[in-house]
């Protein structure tokens, strides 16, 4: 089988069914199968995808066990020669958009991991590759984001352009990536220590340097309304800056992840003063807030 299209999904039935659709009114030529890991979902999706998707195999996880855990389980099951890894709030928009990463991936042997050009729902460019997270690079990812928004006009083109060329990157994002199942023997499966969030980093970190090219590719658009698949009950913030601690830890030195902690919870700090201050003068219930960014302290604080 040439390839493997694996969709981990937790209660985002509506973006699911979306998706699918998608995906087979543009199905690949190639020979593939579509594996959808549900991490205990309770909204009916499972219901909806034996009725509507019977072709769809299904593993069907009691609890959510987060993306990487998800996405191995249905990697283990995969036959595929490439896996292609795609959100559940992903839009396949063109025709050959995979049957386009699979010929490329055929035709360069080098390349482990590839990436595509992902767009908003209004479809501009959205940021979807970058350099190994460093301070000094997530800062500079930062002002990258502010191109992206329009707020540093200046160097809006500079960066477009970049975007529209295919390149060798440090990562791409897990929204869309297709990996070559050699490299994945080679370097592992993704570490099942991130919840979700750097997983897709630190994978094309490991599989790199096995030797692997990682390729940001923009000759395949798919849509991601972005954050749609994030579960909606638990605080993302939390998570997301568990990850990058973990990250953190496993890939750079004492001395940067000291220094990490303690901008993240002086930051934090004032963040808290600030709404403890907002509350006091204007009445307005900070609790929910509050309570999330006492959660990104603890993150730091307490590992």
């Amino acid at each position: 089988m040439d390839l493997s299209i694996i969709l981990v999904n937790y209660n985002t039935r509506e973006l699911l069914r979306d998706c699918l659709e998608s995906l087979f009114a543009n199905k690949p030529a190639a020979d593939c199968e579509v594996i959808v890991s549900d991490n205990g979902s309770a909204d009916g999706s499972l219901k909806m995808l034996a009725e509507e998707y019977p072709q769809v195999r299904v593993i069907a996880n009691h609890e959510n066990l987060g993306f990487a855990r998800a996405n191995n389980r249905a990697i283990e099951q995969s036959q595929g020669k490439y896996l292609l890894l795609l959100n559940s709030d992903t839009l396949v928009i063109d025709r050959d958009s995979f049957d386009k990463m699979f010929k490329y991936m055929e035709g360069h042997p080098d390349t482990g991991v590839l990436g595509c050009m992902l767009l908003n729902r209004d479809h501009s460019i959205q940021l979807s590759c970058g350099r190994f997270p460093t301070l000094f690079n997530e800062f500079r990812q930062k002002l990258i984001n502010m191109v992206f928004s329009g707020k540093i006009e200046p160097f809006y083109g500079k960066i477009m352009a970049e975007y529209r060329e295919e390149h060798p990157v440090d990562w791409v994002t897990g929204a869309c990536m297709m990996v070559r199942r050699e490299a994945a023997q080679q370097a592992g499966l993704l570490d099942e220590g991130f919840f979700m969030y750097f997983e897709d980093v630190d994978w094309c970190r490991r599989i790199n340097s096995y030797g692997w090219q990682v390729v940001y590719f923009p000759g395949t658009r798919v849509v991601h309304l972005l954050g749609g698949s994030a579960p909606k009950q638990q605080n993302i913030s939390v998570i997301y800056k568990e990850s990058q601690l973990r990250y953190y830890s496993k890939h750079r030195g004492r001395a940067e992840v000291s220094l990490l902690r303690v901008i993240q919870v002086g930051k934090h700090l004032i963040l808290l003063a600030k709404l403890k201050l907002s509350s006091l003068f204007t009445g307005k219930d900070v609790s929910v807030d509050s309570e999330k960014t006492i959660g990104v302290i603890r993150a730091f604080w307490g590992k």
